[in-house]
């Protein structure tokens, strides 16, 4: 990707958070996750090619089984934007929510979990954009994130491949 397509992808992240959605559903500990909800605790790192943009997240397995994530977009060493995640498994479901403090009057974004067999596949059809969010598992080189649907009547897709922290080069505080 040029460093003039990457503009979007930040863009698009940014905005993941960006519409109220329904009230979230009550969270409960999770019963059961997905084995590939197992692979996902780490630190991991997206840096795109002949760019000075870095996104990078933190996914932290819980005392209650849930997950528990800070997504973080850097220019350089400057800090551009955290988003707070968590994966947990209410009474409807498995849900994946995204928060920025400052979108959305601070709530959450919330994507349903509709498929976990070769990869994590969370929905909000109501959401802006993105409407669909897919971690693809790469082995131990890391996952692959899609995100994708329709933003202002087009189609739109990004993909990030996030590797483990120590295998991106040097490692920003």
């Amino acid at each position: 990707m040029l460093r003039t397509a990457f503009i979007p992808v930040s863009l698009a992240l940014l905005q993941a958070c960006s519409s109220p959605d329904p009230t979230p559903p009550p969270v409960t500990p999770p019963e059961q996750n997905s084995p590939l909800l197992e692979g996902l605790p780490g630190h991991w790192v997206h840096q795109e090619p002949g760019s000075d943009y870095r996104f990078e997240e933190r996914w932290t397995l819980q005392a209650d089984g849930g997950l528990e994530g800070l997504g973080i977009v850097r220019s350089g060493n400057d800090t551009v934007m955290i988003e707070y995640l968590n994966i947990a498994t209410t009474d409807s479901g498995t849900i994946y929510s995204a928060r920025i403090p400052a979108q959305n009057a601070g709530e959450p974004v919330l994507f349903r979990m509709d498929h976990d067999v070769d990869s994590l596949v969370f929905t909000n059809a109501h959401h802006d954009y993105p409407q669909r969010i897919a971690y693809l598992p790469q082995g131990s080189s890391g996952w692959n994130v899609r995100l994708n649907g329709m933003r202002n009547g087009a189609a739109m897709q990004e993909l990030l491949h996030f590797v483990p922290a120590g295998n991106s080069g040097p490692e920003t505080p």
